[in-house]
């Protein structure tokens, strides 16, 4: 990178926002790459606040859409179908038909029920055999649901952290603490306060132990696909599926 003075770095962030250039080709201009101009571009948040407030303004964060995952996808497929799944993952069924082609790659053993559904659905199949099915079914749902529990609790964790390490070292410059949460793109102080208890939460979740519902809440479905002839086994059949969850 490019020897420049922070009055030169922050010449080239105002033709930046000024629209003379990109963040693309200002990197290359400065020798660097955008990871680095990104964070010396951060570092502005304590050195000249003002211009930083003006650049996030300009260029507000963006998060980069969330690739639907795999598995959660196959099991709400299952649980549902894949009409339903269309709307809840936004999607059309021909493409979560294609996403669905790498399932067996991921996770084989999930893949062979998303096959054996329109089977354990037909009436040949015995209710003990699409009991069966469903159990085993659910302990591949909650061995995922706890893994990305996990894996968005700790990334979660690691972006509160990084929000709140900056807050505070705008205080500790002697900024107040409303004009620091704007300094960082909040609307105030109470934004941050917000992030400070959601950090707590997530310490306190993880010291005593909490698991994630979302795909218990998925494996609800409809009694007449599983038990056509009798409402009272399919009654009897959740609760055992809710059992075998909790073992």
């Amino acid at each position: 990178m490019k020897e420049l003075s922070q009055k030169e770095f922050e010449e080239q962030i105002q033709r930046l926002i000024d629209g003379q250039t990109t963040r693309k080709k200002l990197a290359k201009e400065i020798g660097t790459d955008i990871r680095t101009l990104n964070k010396k571009i951060m570092e502005m948040s304590a050195k000249n606040p003002e211009l930083y407030t003006e650049f996030i303004k300009k260029f507000p964060y963006k998060p980069k859409e969330i690739e639907v995952d795999i598995e959660e996808l196959a099991i709400y497929c299952i649980t549902h179908d894949n009409k339903m799944a269309a709307e809840r993952f936004n999607m059309s069924t021909r493409t979560i038909t294609r996403k669905l082609k790498r399932l067996a790659q991921i996770n084989p053993e999930l893949n062979e029920l998303y096959l054996r559904k329109a089977e354990t659905e037909g009436s040949k199949t015995s209710h003990r055999d699409r009991e069966k099915y469903f159990i085993n079914l659910t302990r591949i749902a909650e061995r995922i649901d706890k893994r990305d529990y996990i894996d968005n609790a700790e990334r979660k964790r690691t972006e509160l952290e990084q929000t709140i390490s900056a807050f505070e070292d705008l205080l500790a410059q002697g900024m107040s603490k409303a004009k620091a949460a704007r300094t960082l793109g909040y609307d105030g102080y109470p934004t941050i306060w917000k992030k400070y208890n959601e950090l707590e939460r997530i310490k306190t979740e993880e010291k005593y132990g909490k698991k994630g519902s979302s795909f218990r809440e998925s494996m609800k479905v409809d009694a007449s696909n599983l038990s056509p002839k009798s409402e009272q086994k399919h009654v009897a059949k959740e609760q055992r599926i809710r059992d075998n969850m909790q073992k």
